[in-house]
């Protein structure tokens, strides 16, 4: 009798409590998911008891609004609280919610301890970001040889801007003695997992014979895949490639081609490039008025022998209305003495 009591009594708290919560687990896959009401559900009582992971991921939704209005202060309350917990992923968020000021004042100093204490338990990101602090002199004393080290962890974990920044560091000679053919080794692992920065450097290192062997084909190989990656200054040197049919038959269209792509992305030389294009004639039908716009483009920025063509082009009225103040404006413009402006 006691035992069928006891059964009774059990069975009714447990109808009582109701079916339990899944808990943390089942928060974080439906974040996952994209179902963040129950995201939410799940995961607020289990980060206020503490739960480190789901401390994180409450942070997370906070970050971005995502199932509660966005609060970038209340994120890095409960980023805080899992980093405290040792969890990696919450400390480096910390340290892009200080780099950025996003939630508290920027604070660079910080931003790099939150990345070393992440890097130092291997967040790839991490050692990458405080690799780019050293290397800047952001929030720690510049020093390249630092820089070197941690972009070395993270491109050991497959990081592809790690590998791209470790084969800069070899080609200029900050951190690691100059070596070119280290430089290539790290351009090419990440240009074939199809870095676009990486692929356009080992396209040059090809044309230039710099750490590997002079060979335009390749270079043009792989400006073309940079280029395909939508990146400006590959598509400029494939235009240039085509223009001069180095590595490649020459055809003039297809320069102007890649040149307009550059030129859309505001690469000045590109931009000076298609307009003397248009100005010639050269692969498209001459258009003076053409020419003057994207003459104007790359005066802009800068770029002197553009200055000095429009200024020809309002001394002559050539696809402008003739203008004399306008053409010794831009004469000047172009005599002024520049430091490293595109021409």
């Amino acid at each position: 009798m006691s035992s069928l009591v006891s059964a009774a009594c059990l069975g009714a708290l447990l109808c009582a409590a109701g079916p339990a919560a899944a808990g943390p687990k089942e928060g974080v896959r439906a974040y996952e998911r994209g179902e963040y009401a129950t995201a939410l559900k799940e995961l607020r009582p289990a980060a206020q008891a503490g739960h480190a992971d789901a401390q994180y991921h409450l942070g997370r939704m906070y970050d971005a609004g995502r199932g509660v209005a966005l609060n970038e202060a209340t994120a890095v309350g409960w980023y805080l609280k899992a980093a405290q917990q040792g969890h990696t992923d919450a400390m480096y968020e910390l340290g892009v919610s200080y780099d950025e000021g996003l939630g508290v004042p920027q604070d660079r100093v910080q931003a790099a301890q939150w990345y070393r204490k992440a890097a130092d338990l291997g967040h790839a990101q991490a050692q990458y970001n405080l690799a780019v602090s050293y290397d800047k002199a952001e929030g720690v004393p510049q020093d390249f040889r630092k820089a070197v080290e941690w972009y070395r962890k993270a491109a050991a974990q497959g990081h592809l801007d790690a590998q791209y920044n470790l084969g800069i560091s070899y080609d200029k000679g900050e951190g690691v003695d100059k070596d070119p053919r280290q430089a290539v080794q790290w351009y090419r692992k990440a240009a074939e997992k199809d870095h676009p920065e990486s692929q356009f450097q080992l396209g040059m290192a090809f044309y230039h014979g710099d750490g590997v062997p002079k060979d335009l084909a390749q270079a043009v190989h792989w400006y073309r895949r940079a280029a395909e990656n939508d990146l400006a200054s590959a598509q400029y040197h494939l235009g240039l490639a085509y223009d001069a049919g180095e590595g490649i038959a020459q055809d003039k269209k297809e320069a102007v081609h890649w040149y307009r792509q550059a030129a859309g992305q505001d690469h000045a030389k590109a931009q000076f490039n298609l307009a003397v294009s248009y100005d010639e004639g050269d692969g498209v039908a001459r258009d003076k008025k053409q020419a003057v716009h994207w003459y104007q483009q790359a005066a802009g920025q800068g770029h002197a022998k553009a200055q000095r063509n429009l200024s020809l082009m309002y001394a002559r009225g050539e696809g402008v209305p003739r203008n004399a103040a306008l053409a010794r404006e831009w004469a000047r413009k172009a005599a002024e003495p520049r430091d490293g402006t595109p021409d």
